[in-house]
């Protein structure tokens, strides 16, 4: 089983400094890594003006972004005295965000939950990094302030991507005192979820199945959600389903409704 060594961590406003970075060092400390890698990105977009001020306007963003990275930057590298804290910052287009490249430094990425509205940094697409950066990614509700994983749900499909989601979740389950491993529809076999939970008890991770076929492939985030908050979950673990195609972002079913929609820690793979 691959451990967590070094987590990267998406800070998307200066306000994730004061509880979500808290958090994730101490999820660092738990799993036993050694190192976070810090990242924060401010997207500067030329304004709707004239083309006299685009240049001037542009620059002049360019210079605030880059003041609130350095601000940003000061606070976050003192978080974890005793870890290997390395810093990623950028002021930068939309179209050349370095944090797909970045992700290769982590063994897993953390981010915050997207807010509907743009803030100081602009809007951070967690869509695009969970479908190019080839790492699994743990969202965290905006509200989270501590992230230990008692009661975990998986929700599992037998495709690439689930199977990539029992393997990743695999550090986070190692002190689960419940983990439930349930799929929804007829595209899941009785034999194929057995051998998903066997697949976990070898690792020795014991989960109870749960296989719900009359679901309808459209109602099967709801079905989650309401099944994790029958569970009291405090961990959701799925595949994350859809492709990019020239930067515009097509999800499955599934995953939009719970990218929009889940209230708790959710780890994703693609």
């Amino acid at each position: 089983m691959a451990a967590v060594r070094n987590i990267l961590v998406h800070l998307d406003d200066p306000e994730a400094l004061t509880s979500f970075l808290p958090a994730v060092v101490q999820l660092a400390r738990d799993l036993k890594a050694r190192a976070l890698t810090l990242t924060a990105v401010g997207f500067v977009e030329a304004p709707l003006t004239g083309a006299s001020m685009t240049l001037s306007l542009v620059q002049a963003r360019q210079r605030e972004a880059e003041d609130l990275l350095e601000l940003m930057r000061q606070r976050a590298i003192r978080a974890a005295p005793d870890l290997d804290l390395e810093w990623r910052g950028a002021a930068t287009s939309r179209m050349a965000n370095p944090a797909p490249d970045w992700s290769v430094m982590g063994d897993l990425l953390t981010l915050r939950a997207p807010e509907p509205s743009a803030g100081p940094l602009g809007r951070f697409d967690v869509g695009e990094l969970v479908l190019t950066a080839g790492r699994p990614v743990l969202l965290v509700p905006r509200s989270a302030t501590r992230l230990a994983f008692d009661r975990v749900l998986i929700g599992f499909k037998p495709t690439r991507e689930g199977r990539l989601a029992l393997s990743a979740a695999l550090p986070l389950l190692q002190d689960a005192r419940r983990v439930h491993l349930a799929a929804f529809g007829s595209t899941t076999t009785p034999w194929q979820l057995k051998d998903a939970a066997a697949f976990l008890a070898h690792h020795g991770i014991e989960a109870e199945t749960t296989l719900r076929e009359a679901v309808e492939d459209a109602q099967a985030g709801r079905a989650l959600l309401d099944l994790a908050e029958a569970d009291r979950s405090d961990l959701l673990v799925t595949g994350a389903y859809g492709h990019s195609r020239t930067r515009e972002l097509i999800f499955g079913g599934v995953t939009r409704t719970l990218l929009g929609e889940a209230p708790l820690p959710w780890l994703m793979a693609h």
